[in-house]
């Protein structure tokens, strides 16, 4: 998961009431326009698991609370973000078999809060609570485990570990670059492995599973 940030709400959802309108009412041009701000928002990405998303039939436009239980947020753009389609993670998995117990406002709705202050996505795939969350973060970071099942998908925990065994190479000859030269005051060498550092973090940042890819590198 990735801190993401939300901008203007689509003019078109406006046009639509709870209580009057149902979901599927909604225009084949809304839908399009909710596409492109989610786009803009996500890339395309997924907002729970960070899967890249480029064909239509790997995405919907997800509902963090449920329609059929807050159907008052049907047409709330800030309840709104793409996720994959996969069933044993992310949207689907909320909403059809995550535990029901599990109280949303003490999740991390990747839009209001940053995921990297309650998650650390490890190299061997797997998702922990961050260390020294206080009692009320940790329940955050755990029900966010749980909910969107981070780490009881094989198939993402498996592609979480690809990307960061493929990453690790890179990262290790960038860092034993720098301690070759640590004590040389080599400002040319200096300015080169910062840029160095600056060009894999905006490559990490378009990238599927930057959150472990960021772990590799230790941003």
């Amino acid at each position: 998961m990735r801190k993401l940030e939300r901008g203007q709400a689509p003019a078109c959802l406006s046009k639509y009431k709870h209580g009057r309108d149902n979901w599927s009412s909604t225009s084949k041009n809304c839908r399009d326009e909710i596409r492109k701000e989610l786009k803009a928002m996500q890339g395309l990405f997924c907002a729970y698991c960070e899967s890249r998303l480029n064909r239509h039939d790997k995405r919907h436009i997800e509902h963090f609370y449920e329609r059929d239980k807050e159907p008052q947020k049907t047409f709330d753009w800030s309840n709104l973000f793409w996720s994959c389609n996969e069933p044993d993670s992310c949207g689907k998995y909320k909403d059809n078999k995550a535990s029901a117990t599990i109280d949303l406002t003490k999740v991390c709705k990747p839009d209001e809060k940053d995921p990297a202050g309650f998650l650390l996505f490890v190299a061997d795939g797997s998702v922990e609570p961050q260390s020294g969350l206080s009692a009320a973060d940790l329940e955050v970071a755990k029900n966010t485990i749980q909910i969107f099942n981070l780490n009881g998908s094989s198939k993402l925990v498996g592609k979480r570990r690809k990307a960061a065994q493929v990453e690790r190479p890179l990262a290790e000859i960038y860092y034993q670059t720098v301690i070759e030269f640590i004590g040389t005051e080599d400002p040319e060498m200096e300015q080169l492995l910062d840029e160095e550092r600056k060009n894999a973090l905006a490559r990490i940042e378009n990238a599927e599973h930057s959150a472990v890819l960021k772990q590799v590198w230790g941003f």
